[in-house]
């Protein structure tokens, strides 16, 4: 427990998994792959002793509690998973981390439609259907197998040298005002401009070489 604290203590800009049952075990695994700091939470001490085997760092307590989110250092996260059981404790939990950290990004499990506002009222910025995801991957790989493969060769990795992330261009970036084929030269970086997305939330797929980089600007490259 004090080796857990003490590296608990050290983490800054980390994310928070609240729950280790079937998905939140999903959500460690990807983040522990991409290297990602983060953190678990969850009530049952024979799954926190699970993802302490696993390596990974984790706190015995309950997600509900605002003393647990502050000992896991909430106010200097940079987001949140809610993956619990319960969909009440997952809204309960998203409404305490957006009371805790205005400036969290956070990502909540829900599987009734008609709950979803709910949770964006409480303070989510992503509300997801785990099922309604299943569904549509489903469907995609009886319809469009190859695309299918393509997405899982770009966010899985496998034997292709493929990685995707996000550059968040900031005021005192050097590429800004830079056209993208200027600031990204291909032959040179290999590096592919997907997406741009604005800080007004509005996407911009497929860019043009003569489109300007501005500031606040989310680039998705490949």
């Amino acid at each position: 427990k004090r080796k857990m604290a003490k590296r608990i203590s050290g983490l800054l800009d980390h994310y928070i998994v609240c729950g280790y049952g079937r998905m939140g075990k999903i959500v460690s695994s990807e983040m522990d792959k991409r290297n990602q700091k983060f953190v678990i939470i969850d009530h049952n001490p024979a799954k926190i002793k699970l993802a302490m085997e696993a390596g990974y760092i984790a706190f015995e307590g309950d997600c509900l509690d605002d003393n647990v989110l502050r000992k896991v250092k909430i106010n200097q996260a940079k987001g949140l998973v809610a993956v619990l059981k319960k969909e009440e404790d997952n809204l309960f939990v998203t409404l305490s981390a957006r009371g805790a950290n205005p400036e969290l990004f956070i990502i909540s499990k829900n599987t009734y439609e008609n709950n979803r506002k709910k949770y964006l009222t409480a303070g989510a910025n992503k509300v997801l259907n785990p099922y309604e995801i299943a569904g549509h991957s489903l469907a995609n790989m009886v319809t469009r197998p190859a695309v299918v493969d393509f997405l899982e060769v770009v966010s899985k990795g496998t034997e292709v040298d493929w990685e995707t992330d996000e550059i968040i261009v900031e005021n005192n970036s050097e590429i800004m005002g830079q056209e993208i084929r200027q600031a990204f030269d291909r032959e040179e970086l290999n590096i592919i401009i997907a997406a741009i997305q604005k800080p007004d939330g509005k996407m911009m797929f497929n860019p043009r070489g003569r489109t300007i980089v501005e500031s606040g600007d989310k680039l998705i490259a490949m």
